[in-house]
C-alpha cells in the first residue's frame, strides 16, 4: 500500500478530516476490526518504543523526549501531544525485515524427521506514528526488496499488506537528519494516511488525510475539513494549522489572507 502518486506531491490538503483523542481511538478500533495488528508508539522501559496497541489510550500522551547527541531522556509535556517525540531508538523495519523468520520446523515421527515448511500468512500491519524520515527508509527498502537481483518474498508478503500511517514531526529532536534524507517534518510520498497533530489551549485534534484508497477505507467517520492552506499559497483566508471548530472565526487568530 502507499500513496496513490509515489514520488509526486501529496493530496490536496482539503481532502481531510479533522478528529479528536475520540477519533484516535476511533482510527485504531476500525484497524483492528479490519483485521490489522495496529503498531505504533508506547512508553515501556523509560523509552518511546514501537509495539502493538490494543487502544489508542496505550498511545505516549503527554510524553516528550530529550534527544542529543548520546542522550535520550523521556520528559512530560504538558499539552498533552500523542506524537510529540522525536524518532524513537527502533524502526519498523523489526516489523518488515525481522532479523529472524522461521523457515521451518522439524518432527520426529516413527523415527523419521519430519520437516514441515512455515506456511503463516505474514501479519497485516498497520504502522501508526510514522515519520517522513521512515517514509524515505522504507520506499529505499521497497526498491531493494521487493524488485531487482534481491527480491525478498518475505519482506514483499509483509510489506504488500501494509498501511502506512505518517504523523508529521512538530517537535524533532536535536539529532535528527530529515534534510539529509531528502525529507522533512512534513510527509511526503509513500503514506496510506497522514495526520498533523495539534495540541493547544484550543485543544487536541489531529488533522487527517488521505493518500491511497484503502488509506481512505480506514479512517473513522469525521467531519470533511474545508480548503485549507500554508502560509504564503494565494487562497481564501483560512487558519494553519486547523482550529477545533470551522464554524467561526478562527480562535487562533492565525489566520492570513
Amino acid at each position: 500500500m502507499g500513496a496513490d502518486t509515489p514520488g509526486k506531491p501529496v493530496a490536496d490538503p482539503a481532502d481531510g478530516r479533522v478528529m479528536g483523542k475520540d477519533g484516535m481511538a476511533a482510527l485504531v478500533e476500525v484497524l483492528i476490526r479490519r483485521g490489522f495488528t495496529v503498531i505504533g508508539p508506547t512508553v515501556r522501559d523509560g523509552a518511546v518504543e514501537l509495539a502493538e496497541l490494543r487502544s489508542a489510550d496505550e498511545l505516549p500522551y503527554g510524553w516528550g523526549v530529550e534527544l542529543e547527541a548520546g542522550r535520550y531522556r523521556l520528559r512530560e509535556r504538558p499539552d498533552g501531544a500523542a506524537f510529540g517525540h522525536a524518532a524513537g531508538p527502533q524502526s519498523w523495519k523489526s516489523f518488515l525485515h525481522p532479523a529472524r523468520v522461521r523457515q521451518w520446523s522439524a518432527d520426529r515421527a516413527d523415527g523419521e524427521l519430519v520437516l514441515t515448511a512455515e506456511q503463516d500468512a505474514p501479519p497485516r500491519y498497520a504502522f501508526l506514528g510514522v515519520r517522513p524520515c521512515d517514509l524515505r527508509a522504507v520506499a529505499v527498502q521497497d526498491r531493494v526488496l521487493t524488485g531487482g537481483a534481491y527480491r525478498d518474498p518475505g519482506y514483499t508478503g509483509r510489506r504488500s499488506g501494509a498501511l502506512l500511517i505518517a504523523v508529521e514531526c512538530t517537535d524533532p529532536g536535536a539529532t535528527c537528519f530529515c534534510v539529509s534524507m531528502g525529507t522533512g517534518p512534513a510527509a511526503g510520498p509513500g503514506y496510506d494516511l497522514a495526520m498533523t497533530e495539534v495540541a493547544d489551549a484550543d485543544g487536541h485534534r489531529f488533522w487527517i488525510r488521505g493518500g491511497s484508497p484503502e488509506g481512505r477505507r480506514s479512517w473513522p467517520n469525521c467531519p470533511p475539513a474545508p480548503p485549507t492552506r500554508r502560509p504564503g499559497r494565494r487562497r481564501a483566508p483560512t487558519c494553519w494549522p486547523p482550529p477545533t471548530a470551522w464554524d467561526g472565526p478562527c480562535p487562533r487568530r492565525t489566520c492570513a489572507s
